[in-house]
């Protein structure tokens, strides 16, 4: 069995790309049992530098009608045959509508992840224009899949609300747990408690609001700390500015993007992790935190609250408002002050290491989403 992930992008892991990076992921660890496992990627920018891969990358040009395949990348579809499977990423991409009509003349299966594209909360944004593509465009696609991985049980259970006749199948996102070995930053006597969050600067989505406004209130009851926010995206300048608004100076600090080892430092420098989004999949920033060692104050949305509470490596923020947020973080600092925020933090390691990482996930992946036997498709090597 040949197994190819479809993309909309490069699969670079060094990048803020969740999907890309989900793809990327699950590939490596694919690859690492031996699988034969390919990632194509539909990018304007073929010819640009990008970092090495255990798995085989391929790259095509994506064309300017998103309705058509550049003419390589649907011959690549067209020489495949029933022997491999097409793992598509992503949703409302019309690429993959024509890539699903090369590969159902070929009689070649495909499986589709989402990313959250039909979230509830995602589809209602604009309800009239996806429910109509939903019908006309993507129904077909989730019908005829082999599997539609889903992260959560929620996401199955709304997912049948649009494509009933879809096999929905439950995995977890996942992180490799090697690549966030070690200790975090040791603290100083009488320091404050630190708070980070990580992730794309979309102020209503990831609920970042309720992270300065909280915080605020957190400082104006007596409490101290200071908070990190890593990460780019739309909203970054208006987020500084209300951050100014709210007197919190130097004790919030936009770091910006970063990535790798810059990325890893900030983070081990924070005590609890913060993740009050409103819409996810299931957030790979906090896996990586939990990976770290990081005890996380998450809401409902984030599809993780409830298994980092229950393995007491978290707590869940409900209701997801400022008013709870600076509640949660009160009864962090005074977990901090007695030193008790380690335990809560190894049991995080333990839970990652346990459930989410990419290795176990692979494993499940080749008979919960392809269909064949753990053993099919492993190569020599």
């Amino acid at each position: 069995m040949k197994i190819v992930h479809l993309v909309l992008g490069k699969a670079n892991p060094e990048r803020a790309n969740g999907v890309n990076r989900v793809a990327h992921g699950l590939a490596n660890a694919q690859r690492a049992l031996g699988l034969d496992v390919d990632v194509w990627g539909i990018t304007p920018d073929p010819a640009a530098p990008t970092p090495a891969r255990t798995y085989a990358l391929r790259l095509f040009a994506r064309e300017r009608a998103p309705w058509r395949l550049a003419p390589k990348l649907e011959h690549a579809l067209a020489e495949l045959d029933g022997t491999s499977v097409v793992h598509l990423h992503g949703g409302y991409h019309p690429e993959f509508h024509r890539a699903a009509r090369v590969l159902a003349r070929r009689a070649v299966p495909w499986v589709l992840t989402p990313h959250g594209a039909y979230r509830t909360a995602v589809v209602r944004a604009r309800w009239v224009a996806k429910r109509l593509y939903l019908a006309l465009v993507d129904g077909p696609l989730l019908r005829d899949a082999r599997a539609v991985h889903v992260f959560s049980a929620v996401e199955a259970e709304e997912l049948r609300g649009y494509a009933p006749s879809a096999r929905a199948v439950v995995l977890p996102n996942g992180v490799d747990t090697a690549e966030f070995a070690g200790p975090l930053a040791a603290r100083t006597p009488g320091a404050h408690p630190a708070f980070a969050f990580c992730g794309r600067l979309d102020a209503r989505t990831k609920g970042l609001d309720v992270l300065l406004d909280g915080f605020a209130l957190h400082l104006a009851a007596g409490g101290t700390g200071e908070l990190s926010v890593i990460g780019d995206g739309p909203d970054r300048a208006a987020l500084a500015r209300r951050a100014r608004e709210l007197g919190l100076g130097s004790r919030a600090r936009f770091h910006g993007p970063l990535f790798g080892a810059a990325k890893l430092a900030a983070l081990r420098a924070a005590d609890v992790f913060l993740h009050p989004s409103r819409n996810e999949g299931m957030p790979i920033a906090v896996l990586e935190a939990g990976a770290l060692g990081l005890p996380c104050l998450l809401s409902r949305a984030t599809n993780l609250a409830e298994p980092f509470e229950a393995a007491g490596a978290g707590w869940t923020l409900a209701p997801n408002d400022a008013r709870a947020l600076c509640t949660a973080l009160g009864r962090c600092e005074r977990l901090f002050e007695a030193g008790r925020l380690a335990a809560h933090g190894e049991r995080a390691r333990e839970l990652v290491a346990r459930d989410y990482d990419w290795a176990r996930i692979a494993e499940r992946s080749v008979e919960a989403l392809y269909g064949a036997p753990p053993a099919a498709g492993r190569t020599a090597a």
